[in-house]
């Protein structure tokens, strides 16, 4: 299965709920907006999207991690220097490195990126 389609959406929709539209590491909250989108047949609408925040999985895919299991699934802040997932992807990306990794591999190398995990 791949991120998208309707089993991502319920995984997005319990997530959202279970954060209460905050971050899950520092608790900002998430405003919605109105954006307009056309429709293949040219049909303006509107749909309500949340900017400022990002749905990542506690641990990676390609660790081993569940791709549509909410539990796997955190809201964090995202889109700017210093926000929870900007933070949480160069520390991941920093341990990767200092274990001698140089890419994404498969299978479980024993590292979670858990805000439990300390």
């Amino acid at each position: 299965m791949r991120r998208g389609g309707p089993g991502w959406a319920a995984v997005k929709r319990i997530v959202w709920e279970r954060a209460g539209g905050r971050c899950e590491r520092c608790g900002r909250k998430f405003e919605p907006v109105l954006k307009a989108k056309t429709a293949r047949d040219g049909h303006e609408y509107q749909v309500q999207v949340h900017p400022g925040f990002e749905y990542d999985h506690v641990r990676e895919i390609a660790d081993g991690g569940a791709l549509l299991d909410p539990e796997n699934v955190q809201l964090l802040c995202a889109g700017r220097e210093g926000s929870c997932h900007w933070l949480k992807t160069r520390l991941f990306g920093a341990a990767r490195r200092s274990a001698g990794f140089t890419s994404k591999r498969r299978g479980d190398h024993g590292f979670t990126t858990s805000p439990q995990a300390s």
